[in-house]
């Protein structure tokens, strides 16, 4: 039985491989976010973790730079507050996440790595994302530090393809977990289609569970009080065909974004 490696693997690699490779200006260290919480009674808790480790792993495969990539394990909890009411959903404090995320930014940059960059499907670890970056700049200000919240970083390109409201578990993360063979139980797929979700809010035109919209006004939401189920959005039009086109957008874009970076001379901003 051979084991199935993935080419970009931190931990596949040796400390003397590792060492190597810091001292290369272009290599860069991707660490990603996952989360273990509820995605209605149709898709796994770990949805969010499948789908951003499968375009993760492609973009590295298709990259031309993939030797000098390297994913860190997966990061497996998330600031899930706003699930915590239906059974599976593991939460950590947002400020947790940020402290661990910089630790783990900190041990990568200091053995020498000049580019870190997150990612994650989740929409709520964004805060901690952020909050991270901003720890590891003051640090290393001579580093170059990203995030991506992955939805906000292909949703513009496959608005054509998705019914409204794209929130949670929803046609968006249904088809691309079909696409993808991801686990996803047909029996109750076929209940909840039919079910389209109206949020009913005093300031409705002003808040957004939709991340087709932008919000004006913004509340902590828990996610029993618009669906008892967990899901808010329109599954009745999933395919795999969708979640397939969806995927190569996301595969596309990561790889173009972190070929950019890999290729990048860091530290160097041109004035105009």
């Amino acid at each position: 039985m051979n084991y199935c490696e993935n080419p970009c693997s931190f931990s596949q690699k040796t400390t003397d491989e590792v060492k190597k490779l810091a001292l290369d200006p272009r290599s860069l260290v991707i660490l990603p976010l996952g989360s273990v919480e509820q995605h209605g009674p149709h898709l796994p808790l770990g949805t969010d973790t499948f789908i951003l480790e499968f375009i993760l792993t492609n973009a590295c495969i298709k990259s031309k730079y993939r030797d000098n990539i390297l994913i860190l394990p997966t990061i497996p909890y998330g600031f899930s507050h706003l699930h915590t009411s239906f059974s599976g959903t593991i939460s950590i404090e947002s400020k947790l996440l940020s402290e661990l995320i910089t630790s783990v930014g900190r041990s990568t940059l200091n053995m020498g790595f000049k580019k870190l960059l997150m990612l994650s499907w989740h929409g709520g670890n964004y805060c901690s994302m952020h909050d991270a970056a901003y720890a590891l700049k003051k640090e290393f200000p001579k580093a170059f530090i990203a995030y991506i919240s992955f939805i906000e970083f292909i949703l513009k390109e496959v608005l054509d393809l998705v019914k409204p409201p794209i929130y949670h578990a929803d046609d968006l993360e249904t088809s691309v977990m079909l696409a993808i063979k991801g686990r996803v139980l047909e029996k109750e797929l076929e209940e909840l289609k039919g079910k389209h979700r109206h949020i009913h809010h005093p300031l409705r035109e002003l808040i957004s569970l939709d991340f087709t919209k932008r919000a004006r006004v913004r509340i902590p939401i828990l996610i029993e009080e618009y669906a008892s189920d967990g899901v808010i959005g329109d599954v009745s039009h999933s395919d795999p065909d969708k979640g397939a086109k969806i995927i190569e957008v996301a595969i596309n874009n990561l790889t173009e974004v972190v070929d950019r970076i890999v290729s990048m001379e860091v530290g160097v901003i041109e004035e105009t």
